[in-house]
């Protein structure tokens, strides 16, 4: 129950800070970091699936501080942080408050 909670409180964060923001404000830097968090080899070896949502700020030096990660996998959740905490972001207008949410999920390959 208290996973449900935190999820929607999530959710409603999360669309409260698109609603105040531009529109694609932070889209771009969002399916850019998407791109750089694959699905792990160790996650799909045991077909391993979740959801990880995040909620981080890019500071002024364009390094990634995760101030609140939601994960349905302990381990998806220590992977993912050590992915964003290894990106660093070149925009300015990238500073402040981002939201992502990642879903693993093993498919099989033709």
């Amino acid at each position: 129950m208290k996973q449900f909670i935190l999820i929607g409180l999530f959710l409603s964060l999360s669309a409260l800070s698109t609603a105040n923001s531009p529109l694609g404000e932070g889209k771009e830097l969002n399916k850019e970091i998407k791109k750089k968090v694959n699905y792990p080899d160790f996650a799909k070896e045991s077909k391993l699936y979740g959801v990880v949502m995040v909620h981080f700020v890019v500071n002024s030096d364009g390094s990634i501080d995760i101030k609140e990660m939601n994960a349905s996998d302990s381990a998806l959740g220590e992977y993912v942080k050590k992915k964003l905490e290894s990106i660093e972001v070149d925009e300015l207008a990238a500073q402040g408050d981002h939201y992502v949410k990642f879903r693993f999920r093993f498919m099989e390959e033709e």
